[in-house]
């Protein structure tokens, strides 16, 4: 026996559960299910969105230079990103505070570059949101929810000279 939830089937067993993430984070079930029920349509809208092009032949393909395609296929994604204007607000405020000189400056740096190159660059660890600015750290989670919705680099937005500076100035090596 299944439920209904916005849509999607649920059985027994996922609705006790939703209920049992209410309790813990003290929110409406609504609201669980309401962005889990977002999460299911992003996810379905991208996978359509996949089988589309590889039906159509316009599916990225590996080894090809095909950055405009890309690009495009990013900013069809960046329309379907709920508050993807704030988003990107806060992607622009980390660029301009990892281009300057102040304290937070290489944590921010560390942040941005973990997206960029986390192999070459290093890994950002997630106690340093503790260590700045509750602003920054606002930030810095707006921009992981778009980079987790993305599924793409910087680069694909437009930022890769921006990025290869800060790569220049933070890890004293020139990016590709």
């Amino acid at each position: 026996m299944s439920k209904m939830m916005t849509g999607f089937p649920i059985t027994e067993f996922q609705d006790e559960r939703i209920g049992d993430l209410a309790k813990r984070y003290r929110v409406p079930r609504e609201a669980i299910v309401q962005d889990i029920a977002q999460d299911l349509s992003d996810a379905l809208n991208h996978e359509l969105d996949r089988r589309e092009r590889i039906a159509n032949g316009t599916a990225i393909k590996p080894g090809k230079n095909r950055t405009g395609e890309v690009q495009e296929i990013t900013l069809q994604m960046l329309q379907r990103i709920p508050d993807v204007d704030n988003k990107l607000a806060a992607l622009e405020r980390l660029i301009e505070i990892a281009k300057s000189d102040t304290g937070q400056s290489r944590k921010v740096a560390d942040f941005l570059l973990a997206w960029w190159n986390a192999q070459d660059c290093g890994a950002f660890d997630l106690t340093t949101l503790w260590q700045v600015d509750a602003t920054i750290a606002d930030d810095m989670i707006a921009v992981c929810g778009l980079i987790a919705r993305l599924h793409s680099y910087p680069d694909s937005l437009g930022y890769k000279p921006v990025f290869q500076r800060i790569v220049k100035d933070w890890r004293n090596v020139e990016a590709e």
